[in-house]
């Protein structure tokens, strides 16, 4: 995995500072990223988050046409192999707003997603849902800056784009709602039999206050096969 990471002051603080952490998949050998996990709504389903190589990314190819500041590699949701209502789950690990509230800034949560033109009439999409624990279980869904709660792979359903182009889904936190240590990210791919759907660069602008050692945990899950 590929983790870069953007400390910024904020001014007017000596303390608070945001953080950006950036994951583009570029480890061939690590997946999902440290700290994350896949878990699948039914177990034995075949739809699935994979990493997947943009230089020999089928169905669609995505070689011609790379995310601007992408890398060698995406995460990509399998929906060409899997069966209609395929649906899998890729879990963040968590992330720290607990000092957004006191520097006037809103945290953010941001993907992007390659949409093509292929299978009018299949819906793969994606949702992305926020919670306190890594669990879909009372998770909250969210909609994003364009004031959409899903991303469909089919670039003429809303919101509309260029065909086989990137689209940056943006999600704004309200700081005064999402105000603790730990936030864990859902996002819930859901395949319906058409081309592939290819996410990069999951980005999470943070605003940590000092870490206690209280707030030291160790999450053991099993993959489910993922």
């Amino acid at each position: 995995a590929c983790l870069f990471t953007l400390m910024v002051l904020i001014p007017g603080s000596s303390s608070a500072q945001l953080v950006q952490q950036i994951e583009s998949f570029e480890s061939a050998t690590i997946f999902p990223a440290p700290g994350w996990r896949q878990l699948k709504a039914v177990s034995n389903v075949s739809g699935a988050f994979v990493l997947q190589a943009v230089a020999t990314s089928t169905n669609p190819a995505i070689a011609a046409t790379p995310l601007a500041g992408g890398g060698a590699n995406v995460m990509m949701l399998n929906s060409f192999s899997a069966f209609v209502g395929d649906t899998t789950y890729m879990i963040t690990k968590p992330f720290d707003f607990s000092n957004a509230v006191n520097v006037g800034f809103n945290p953010e949560f941001s993907l992007s997603i390659f949409r093509d033109n292929g299978f009018a009439l299949a819906d793969d999409h994606i949702r992305v849902y926020v919670n306190t624990v890594p669990s879909i279980t009372g998770a909250t869904l969210l909609t994003n800056t364009g004031g959409f709660d899903k991303v469909s792979r089919y670039n003429s359903t809303a919101p509309a784009v260029a065909a086989n182009t990137w689209y940056t889904s943006t999600y704004n936190l309200p700081a005064a709602t999402y105000n603790q240590r730990r936030y864990y990210f859902i996002i819930m791919g859901v395949c319906r039999d058409g081309n592939n759907m290819y996410l990069d660069r999951v980005t999470a602008n943070t605003y940590p206050s000092a870490t206690l050692a209280s707030d030291v945990k160790l999450n053991i899950t099993q993959q489910n096969g993922a």
